[in-house]
């Protein structure tokens, strides 16, 4: 038997997310506030948010579909999405 240096264990991938958004710095915003997050990269259509092991990048939604989005005050609960 030899005698041999212990194999450093690779850290865990970190966990991604993306989210689309109307207003992407407001979201990023939201996030980075809410989860102490950093930001990582930037630009006009969208933002990464990175914090310990996870990121989180906030992406423009299409204008299309962002123009038939209608926000209310206060929100109406989404019945037909598929994330609750």
């Amino acid at each position: 038997m030899t005698d041999s240096a212990p194999v450093p264990v690779p850290a865990p991938a970190p966990v991604q997310v993306v989210v689309y958004a109307k207003d992407v710095e407001r979201l990023a915003s939201f996030y980075q506030c809410a989860l102490a997050l950093a930001i990582a990269e930037q630009a006009r259509t969208f933002v990464v948010l990175h914090g310990q092991g996870f990121e989180v990048a906030i992406v423009a939604m299409p204008e299309a579909a962002a123009a038939a989005i209608e926000r209310r005050s206060p929100p109406v609960p989404l019945e037909d999405t598929p994330i609750k």
